[in-house]
């Protein structure tokens, strides 16, 4: 890793380090060749933890609050008729 490179907290040790090689300015220091890249790119997928996918519930509030509004102007309406 360079001084600058700040990984992603969501990229793997692993798989952060294999861009990283692949992406090297010296042709030497990266891998020899593709086979060796889609081996450590396997390597990685295989220790990476799997994702955790957050699905937002829907809230009941606004359910709620609705169903009161519509109970209040309900009873308002009766009020007023019954006062008329």
């Amino acid at each position: 890793m360079t001084a600058f490179h700040t990984p992603h907290p969501a990229i793997s040790p692993e798989l952060d380090r294999v861009v990283l090689t692949a992406l090297k300015k010296k042709p030497g220091d990266r891998f020899p060749g593709t086979k060796e890249f889609r081996a450590a790119l396997a390597a990685a997928a295989e220790t990476a933890p799997q994702p955790v996918v957050h699905i937002p519930r829907r809230s009941r509030a606004v359910p709620l609050v609705f169903g009161i509004l519509v109970v209040v102007a309900g009873l308002a309406v009766v009020s007023w008729i019954a006062m008329h």
